[in-house]
């Protein structure tokens, strides 16, 4: 006689059903194949850090499809950096990220403050 597995009595989901349930509450894209901005996430809030050199208070803002996007802050056209990378020094206030392929627009707000 064997003993039971350790993994008996728990349910899988079936193969064909994907579940969108997560316990991180990370974001789940309805379509992965769309232009989405990865990071920032809505709302997200970043502090400023007076100790270290501005060089060192970057975001990127990387995207799901980055041939051809063209990028906006605060309206503001921002052009992409080295392999299309976007790099930006973080300023005090709040801000609207867009990018756009031509046929899709995303957008994303997010805050940077004083500690």
């Amino acid at each position: 006689m064997s003993a039971p597995s350790p993994c008996s009595g728990l349910e899988r989901p079936s193969a064909g059903r994907r579940d969108r349930e997560n316990h991180l509450q990370a974001g789940v894209r309805q379509n992965p194949e769309a232009l989405a901005i990865l990071t920032p996430r809505k709302d997200e809030v970043y502090f400023l850090e007076p100790q270290l050199p501005e060089s060192q208070q970057q975001v990127e803002f990387p995207i799901s499809q980055p041939e051809g996007a063209r990028w906006k802050l605060n309206g503001e056209s921002l052009p992409p950096g080295e392999g299309g990378r976007i790099l930006w020094p973080l300023r005090e206030g709040q801000w609207t990220l867009e990018v756009s392929n031509g046929v899709t627009t995303a957008t994303r707000t997010f805050h940077v403050k004083q500690p």
